[in-house]
């Protein structure tokens, strides 16, 4: 007799998903109909703005994107221009980004640089673009401007991080 899969909810934001737990393989979204289109117009969007910013896509998941940039000039602005976007599509995205050293295997990249980024990320406000001290020492005197947002620790990564908001 088949085993009837496990069906779980978790709401992500104020979209409501509903997922089917099928063994070890891909997870098939069932619920809020047209947001598997709206996640493909969403990424295509954010894949449009890395072309115009100078932005290398390396890996998503889910509805989220590691992207790897240059200089934290082209990430920040990158990252201000997927934010007014999403905002404007109903969306209401995070954003980390963190600079340091990173180990390249093939197309992927992996490090406690990548970590940082993600746990930054992971403590930001929905629509906002927070950045480590790191980012904002090296673009001082530029352009843009932060909001300290006081000192987090990151899980799994060492010490106390000062964060910044960029006021957009």
């Amino acid at each position: 007799m088949p085993t009837v899969p496990e069906i779980r909810f978790t709401r992500s934001g104020s979209v409501d998903l509903a997922y089917q737990v099928l063994g070890s393989g891909p997870l098939d979204i069932v619920g809020m109909i047209g947001w598997v289109s709206h996640l493909e117009s969403h990424r295509g969007e954010v894949r449009r703005l890395l072309g115009r910013h100078g932005g290398t896509e390396v890996d998503t998941a889910g509805d989220g994107f590691l992207i790897i940039f240059d200089s934290p000039t082209q990430a920040i602005r990158c990252a201000l221009a997927i934010s007014a976007a999403s905002r404007n599509a109903g969306l209401h995205i995070r954003v980390g980004i963190h600079s340091g050293e990173v180990v390249r295997q093939g197309n992927q990249v992996t490090g406690m640089a990548v970590n940082i980024g993600a746990r930054v990320g992971a403590v930001a406000s929905a629509d906002e673009v927070l950045v480590s001290q790191t980012v904002r020492d090296m673009v001082i005197g530029s352009v843009f401007a932060f909001t300290p947002r006081g000192r987090h620790q990151l899980k799994g990564v060492p010490g106390d991080w000062e964060l910044f908001a960029v006021v957009p």
